[in-house]
């Protein structure tokens, strides 16, 4: 999976997780070892699992070891040559053993960021099996839940250049069913789309748009698989029981065309929309395409073919009552 995280949903920590936190068996036991490439937290920054070392060993110890590769983080550089002199987003990395905040902290190969410089590679970490922790949740979550009009938002980046944004909700917020957010996902493999599952944890029902990008289109045109209003009585019910983790299916109108990215549009105003700070599961980290067409990831699973199924339907009917139109004949 390579995802585009647009605009202003963004990380509410430093960290790259799952929205709940891992119930892996190493979690709970101290005497087992996470899995190599797994994720772990050293002092509150996420870092990789690349070697582990048993207990007794010469590396291991008491207790056993780890070799960890820490986090490539990203900072904005604004007097770098790059770009015409208009500055770039340069890796850097966090000394989890130093505290320090992001940007500030954040070192770049030539402030001795981590980089071992005869490979390239972030220097490894070797740390006791008890220094290591489950990360917690990681989520995304929009810059703000009110309408905010023309005022420009801007931030992001720390986790690459496609996480950065720089959005007014008054230029999407309009027409018949307005948006405030959009977050786009591509994928690797362009392929024909004929479901879409979500998962959020909070926010519920502010989705009311799914879009996919038709590449043979004019400067990318994106064409609409689904839309409607807010589901506010789903919404409502779900914050009334407590907010159980919601899992929506959607009938969408499915592609007649291959494509590599989608959109999904977002209601989170508290005029309109779901009046909650709607959630995302982070999804970095993830590859694609899975090992079968109805396997994915947490919070986001898309249903597709490698060849055309048959004729597209012009209209659906979504769940709870909400209508979609669109037209991909």
């Amino acid at each position: 999976m390579s995802p585009l995280i647009s605009l202003p949903f963004s990380p509410h920590l430093s960290q790259v997780a799952a929205e709940c936190a891992p119930d892996q068996p190493w979690v709970g036991d101290p005497t087992i070892f996470p899995d190599l490439g797994v994720h772990v937290s050293l002092n509150g920054h996420t870092a990789y699992v690349r070697a582990t070392h048993a207990l007794g060993s010469d590396a291991g110890g008491a207790e056993g070891a780890l070799d960890l590769e820490m986090h490539q983080y990203y900072r904005w550089n604004a007097s770098s040559l790059e770009n015409d002199g208009d500055g770039a987003w340069e890796p850097c990395y966090m000394d989890p053993y130093e505290g320090g905040t992001y940007p500030a902290d954040c070192l770049t190969a030539a402030e001795g960021g981590g980089l071992n410089g005869a490979f390239g590679r972030p220097e490894l970490r070797t740390v006791s099996r008890s220094a290591i922790a489950a990360l917690t949740a990681g989520v995304w979550c929009p810059n703000q839940k009110v309408y905010f009009g023309d005022t420009l938002q801007t931030g992001g980046g720390m986790f690459g250049p496609e996480y950065a944004f720089a959005h007014r909700h008054s230029d999407y917020y309009q027409g018949i069913i307005p948006y405030t957010e959009y977050i786009e996902v591509a994928v690797a493999t362009p392929v024909y789309i004929f479901g879409v599952v979500v998962g959020m944890p909070r926010g519920v029902g502010s989705i009311v748009g799914i879009r996919a990008r038709n590449p043979a289109g004019r400067r990318g045109e994106w064409v609409r698989m689904y839309e409607a209003e807010p589901l506010l009585g789903t919404y409502g019910k779900n914050r009334d029981a407590g907010g159980p983790y919601w899992k929506w299916a959607p009938n969408v109108c499915r592609t007649h065309f291959k494509t590599d990215t989608i959109r999904i549009e977002l209601d989170t105003s508290a005029e309109t929309g779901a009046a909650a700070w709607s959630k995302w599961p982070s999804w970095r980290g993830h590859s694609w395409p899975p090992r079968s067409p109805q396997t994915a990831f947490e919070g986001l699973r898309l249903l597709y073919a490698l060849k055309r199924r048959g004729p597209a339907p012009r209209t659906t009917a979504g769940r709870d009552g909400s209508s979609a139109r669109g037209h991909l004949s």
